[in-house]
């Protein structure tokens, strides 16, 4: 190599690299790279190719049709076991939505099978022998879930989380459904404009801000009075403030909405628990995901 095919690399050469400039070339080259690899926010995932614990061999194009959850996992941490079984849950409450699993080819079946004991609702296992997709997916950590929509497009990647971390995906999910309803309004716009409200929302309720979140939600609803993420998490809003008349009405109209929805299941229940009507609450409270983030409302009923 000669000095000046070299020299951009060189401490001691001429042409040498500030730090900022350095700086500014890696935040530019990021998203590239990124995008190179599947991995941008709201651009396709790779496909990857792996057998079910059957021999059959799989790939991301046969869960393509539906949002599909892809869970990376290991039997051998609490963590990840625990992650299995809640993302199997929360992928029956959602039924356009797919849930693949994949562990490293290096894994014992036998501990898969344990591991798959444990599940209410078990969910399909790959074998990535040659951990191809787990480079491909740049996972780093276990459990890793991703979040596709039907178009296959990354809408959220959560890495090393708990079980409560897949209120995230949730809300991904949620917003997915809620792009899906609003789809036939009147304007084209509307969709992009009630997820961007709906989105604030959620980050004022994050933050402790109850008021705006509540104000926000409000304007989607009246706005949008199909969406229906925006109805159910004003009426949890509600719950904690103690407003059992709002919540009733907001969950009233999330469950017109989709009667085959259970995510207003915890609500319906706590608030037929509040009126006295414990048959009725524990109606409710037996349609409660194990995964949903509500469910704690109904401890006592249960």
């Amino acid at each position: 190599m000669t000095a000046r095919n070299s020299a951009p690399l060189q401490l001691n050469s001429r042409r040498r690299v500030s730090p900022a400039r350095l700086a500014r070339l890696l935040c530019a080259l990021a998203p590239a790279v990124l995008a190179s690899r599947g991995l941008a926010e709201n651009q396709p995932l790779p496909d990857f190719r792996a057998p079910d614990l059957n021999g059959v061999p799989r790939t991301l194009a046969d869960y393509s049709g539906k949002a599909t959850l892809v869970l990376f996992w290991t039997p051998a941490n609490a963590r990840s076991r625990s992650a299995l079984c809640a993302a199997a849950s929360l992928a029956a409450g959602y039924p356009q939505c797919n849930l693949v699993t994949l562990v490293s080819g290096d894994v014992g079946r036998n501990d898969i099978s344990q591991a798959l004991q444990a599940c209410k609702d078990r969910p399909p296992v790959l074998l990535d022998s040659d951990r191809r997709a787990f480079g491909d997916y740049q996972v780093i950590s276990l459990p890793t879930l991703l979040v596709a929509g039907a178009d296959r497009k990354l809408k959220a990647k959560l890495a090393g989380f708990g079980v409560e971390g897949l209120g995230q995906a949730q809300t991904a999910l949620d917003a997915l459904y809620g792009r899906q309803k609003t789809a036939g309004a009147a304007t084209p716009d509307a969709a992009p404009e009630a997820l961007q409200r709906y989105s604030m929302a959620r980050r004022f309720a994050g933050l402790g801000l109850s008021d705006q979140a509540v104000s926000t939600l409000r304007s989607v609803t009246t706005g949008f009075p199909a969406f229906r993420p925006a109805w159910l998490d004003l009426a949890y809003l509600h719950i904690a403030a103690g407003r059992s008349d709002e919540a009733a009405a907001c969950l009233s109209k999330a469950v017109e909405l989709d009667k085959a929805a259970n995510d207003a299941a915890a609500g319906m229940a706590w608030l037929a628990w509040k009126r006295g009507d414990l048959e009725q609450a524990r109606s409710w409270a037996s349609r409660v995901p194990a995964a949903d983030p509500n469910a704690k409302l109904i401890g006592d009923i249960r």
